[in-house]
């Protein structure tokens, strides 16, 4: 049995994003949780259904390894690939 809040964590499945592309294959009904860059990423770009709560980010530099959480409907990578994470 998994944890009520594992689903915010990205338990609803992941998808590698492609540098200099924007992402926006998710699946219905959900949001982008969590993003983690995998190599030199040097900004992400994302856009956010709900910016009182989320605010949408322009070019933040997030370094390799890092998560970020949130609600968004759209990521792009700058530098590199990305893990993003449904919820």
């Amino acid at each position: 049995m998994k944890p009520v809040n594992s689903v915010s964590f990205g338990q609803m499945g992941n998808a590698i994003t492609t540098a200099g592309t924007e992402f926006t294959d998710i699946p219905d009904g959900m949001t982008i949780v969590a993003i983690t860059p995998l190599t030199g990423v040097t900004g992400i770009t994302t856009v956010s259904a709900n910016t009182d709560v989320w605010p949408s980010l322009s070019a933040a530099a997030i370094p390799v390894g890092a998560t970020i959480y949130g609600s968004y409907t759209s990521v792009t990578s700058a530098g590199g690939p990305a893990m993003v994470y449904f919820g």
